[in-house]
């Protein structure tokens, strides 16, 4: 079965690690998955200082998802990523979609008193959309 669950970095990765393995057991192949809206961030996509500064993020958290999945793959899940640069509500609406996508998972912190406002309408976004899909969702969320 395969599992994708949406994260956004910067992330307490042993928190995340920790939340994962308590929600999910190793049945499941796990894709980590980033969404870089440029949007969200403020940036034209036709701007190629705009698209640099894009490449540059992704590759930041690239590099924070490897670490994840490298903690997860020592604790026995198979385990691979993927970020993508594009409007969130496409991507995750064909993540949904996809016949390869089991299950559908989405870590919430605790409180969302400490939350920016606009990671709280990222979060909103990808609930209205998986809202579509009933059974294919599942929601964990973190101690802290």
């Amino acid at each position: 079965m395969n599992a994708t669950i949406f994260l956004r970095t910067p992330e307490d990765e042993e928190e995340i690690v920790k939340t994962i393995s308590k929600g999910l057991d190793k049945r499941f192949t796990l894709k980590l998955m980033s969404v870089l809206d440029p949007e969200f961030w403020g940036l034209p996509v036709d701007d190629i200082d705009s698209y640099k500064e894009l490449e540059k993020l992704r590759m930041q958290v690239i590099t924070e998802l490897s670490s994840i999945a490298s903690k997860l793959k020592k604790m026995g899940y198979r385990c691979n990523i993927e970020v993508k640069i594009g409007r969130l509500k496409e991507v995750v609406d064909n993540e949904a979609k996809s016949d390869n996508t089991d299950l559908i998972v989405v870590v919430k912190k605790m409180s969302f008193k400490k939350y920016l406002k606009k990671f709280r309408d990222e979060e909103d976004t990808i609930a209205s959309i998986l809202s579509n899909y009933p059974g294919k969702v599942l929601v964990l969320r973190r101690e802290k």
